[in-house]
């Protein structure tokens, strides 16, 4: 199982990044390669991603599954990917580093299984962590 953890400050105040956090048509446009989701039910929804490597186009159909939500302090969720290629679990960790800054942790195990897993692995793994943090951290201060 690989993982994937960031840990960055942002300069928001912890109730702010919730009411972010609470809204997932403001997060999930962020993702690599999304297409759309569709709420399923009140903890699932469903999300369409597409990847590129090289010459080939992988979709990847998620569920997502909110398996905890404890606000302000931890959201943790399960991913499957309709076939059984991809699954994994993501846990956010938030805590208040000062009066207008949130302390944001974000690990991600995954797994993928098959005789292609390195080469989807790589198709997941496009982006170093410095850039996708800096992405999270503009996201979240564009947010009005």
């Amino acid at each position: 199982m690989k993982t994937k953890r960031l840990i960055f400050t942002v300069d928001l105040p912890l109730k702010k990044v919730w009411s972010i956090l609470r809204n997932v048509e403001h997060h999930l446009p962020l993702l690599p390669g999304y297409i759309r989701h569709e709420m399923v039910a009140e903890n699932e929804f469903l999300l369409l991603i597409k990847r590129k490597n090289a010459w080939i186009n992988k979709w990847w159909n998620l569920r997502i599954t909110v398996k905890e939500w404890q606000e302000p302090s931890t959201l943790s969720l399960s991913v499957e990917e309709m076939n059984k290629i991809l699954s994994g679990e993501a846990l956010v960790q938030t805590t208040k580093a000062a009066a207008q800054k949130t302390l944001v942790k974000i690990y991600f195990k995954y797994d993928i299984s098959g005789s292609l897993n390195k080469f989807f692995a790589h198709m997941i793994q496009t982006k170093d962590d410095e850039d996708i943090i800096q992405e999270i951290k503009s996201f979240l201060n564009g947010i009005p």
